[in-house]
């Protein structure tokens, strides 16, 4: 399987032509404003974000086909919002950005971005690679 060497949540992903990835502004939370009241456990706000992944191909990995799969896991522990995406492991380095305009903010507390990996075969489970953590802070 792949080795993953990056995984970032951030503002904006930029992948050149030369395959250059620049990550702007990297996030670790969100404070909502005071005025935000009394939310609904499946609020979200306008949010732009990336999470971006690089993965490094290993021996056995040429040519072979995966899926990552991208969840968020809310404080309370249930998993929504999925995202997967396949890629070919022909090159040194692999780079997926996911981007989105939407961020949950129903709970107060940490979630986790999720990241999973599985080759593209019969019979194949993902297999958690990684969390992020991300804050979201309600207002007192």
């Amino acid at each position: 399987m792949p080795r993953l060497l990056v995984y970032a949540m951030c503002q904006k992903a930029i992948i050149d032509r030369d395959e250059t990835l620049s990550l702007i502004s990297l996030f670790n939370g969100i404070e909502l404003l005071p005025e935000a009241g009394q939310l609904e456990p499946s609020s979200t706000t306008a949010f732009n974000w990336s999470m971006v992944s690089c993965w490094l191909r290993t021996s056995e990995d040429d040519g072979k086909t995966f899926e990552q799969r991208l969840q968020v896991v809310f404080p309370d522990g249930s998993a929504r919002g999925e995202s997967i995406l396949t890629f070919k492991m022909s090159s040194r380095i692999h780079q997926n950005t996911v981007t989105a305009t939407e961020f949950p903010v129903g709970q107060s507390g940490e979630y986790q971005m999720r990241i999973s990996l599985r080759e593209v075969a019969e019979g194949r489970d993902f297999e958690i690679v990684s969390d992020y953590p991300f804050e979201v802070t309600h207002p007192s």
